[in-house]
């Protein structure tokens, strides 16, 4: 790229049409097929696999801390407990209690599923798979409590488990199911708050139900997230471009802000590239650390991710780049004109 602007002609008019094309043709936008949930939900087996790095995911558990945070504790594998993906793992405190007792008595038990979602437990009701098992109309399952846990060693952990207050409800197409101290289930109200926050233009009855509005904005989630999870003061804004606004339409997904940081960043500094209009042919580039917005506090909002910023820190490079040539001609006529007059003294000289 750098040997193509060195050999760009050097005439303004056409060095802007090129870089009006690039820009043009990096921030074209990204195929309908990897915007929303239901655009994505296609054929899939028995496993959250495919969903989790998505912004959306980690948002929903942001916003259920947030608005529940005494409700879910965090499960840490170790001793003879191990868990079949790599989490993060919740339940209540009181089935971790009971979980984490039958672990001390040393059975082996592989936790296969704890708490799921909104989005996690549709996912899976939705799958095509028979391994699933029966799987629960979304905001009717125990797991969506936390209070719930899919046990691969079933007939050996039983016994640890019930005696700690669990039980064993013996489904036959789900017999690895455990309820370990129900609690109420909130994932769909969580859900409902969150799509209301986002798209004021096109609320929904926060009821706590499932039913066909609810199924119909949970496939219009964009996947990279919402822009606000209500759960803090929103980042420091990014000088980068604007994004589009959510036009309030279960058929109009959000992708959020283009400049703010992705869900599937968990911390550190970012860089922001910033461009400071001087002429039609002239920009700075301004490169500096920008705190990160994902805290434990639950300070976050998400959005489209640090790629969708790409073309637009390319196109500052190109920029900056143009600039310098600019700055280095004005610097080479104006050392010609100071020598041009040095010349002129030496020859008027007596």
């Amino acid at each position: 790229m750098l040997r193509w602007l060195e050999a760009a002609p050097h005439d303004a008019r056409a060095l802007s049409v090129a870089l009006v094309s690039l820009a043009t043709s990096l921030v074209s936008p990204l195929p309908a097929s990897a915007q929303t949930v239901g655009e994505r939900a296609t054929a899939h087996g028995c496993t959250t696999s495919a969903i989790e790095d998505w912004g959306l995911l980690a948002q929903l558990g942001r916003a259920q801390a947030c608005m529940d945070p005494s409700g879910l504790v965090e499960l840490r594998p170790g001793g003879s407990l191990t868990f079949a993906d790599r989490g993060p793992h919740f339940s209540t405190p009181q089935a971790r209690d009971a979980l984490y007792g039958a672990r001390d008595t040393g059975v082996a038990i592989q936790v296969n599923s704890a708490f799921r979602n909104l989005l996690e437990q549709y996912w899976l009701y939705i799958a095509t798979s028979p391994a699933c098992g029966a799987v629960a109309t979304p905001g009717s399952s125990n797991h969506e409590s936390g209070s719930a846990f899919d046990i691969q060693e079933y007939a050996s952990a039983r016994a640890a488990l019930e005696a700690r207050g669990c039980d064993w409800p013996n489904i036959a197409s789900d017999p690895w199911h455990f309820d370990c101290a129900p609690s109420p289930r909130r994932t769909v109200l969580h859900f409902q708050r969150l799509w209301n926050l986002n798209n004021p233009g096109d609320r929904i009855d926060e009821d706590n139900v499932w039913g066909p509005q609810t199924q119909a904005r949970l496939r219009a989630s964009p996947i990279a997230g919402f822009a606000d999870d209500g759960c803090g003061p929103p980042p420091t804004p990014d000088a980068g471009p604007p994004a589009t606004p959510d036009a309030g339409s279960p058929s109009s997904p959000d992708a959020g802000p283009a400049s703010t940081p992705d869900a599937g960043v968990p911390s550190g500094v970012d860089a922001a590239v910033e461009l400071v209009d001087a002429s039609p042919f002239d920009a700075s580039l301004e490169v500096g650390p920008r705190p990160a917005t994902l805290s434990t506090s639950c300070a976050c909002r998400l959005g489209a991710g640090a790629s969708s910023r790409a073309p637009w820190t390319i196109l500052g490079l190109l920029g900056a780049l143009l600039a310098r040539r600019r700055r280095a001609r004005r610097a080479v006529s104006a050392l010609g004109a100071l020598r041009a007059g040095a010349r002129s003294r030496r020859v008027a000289r007596p």
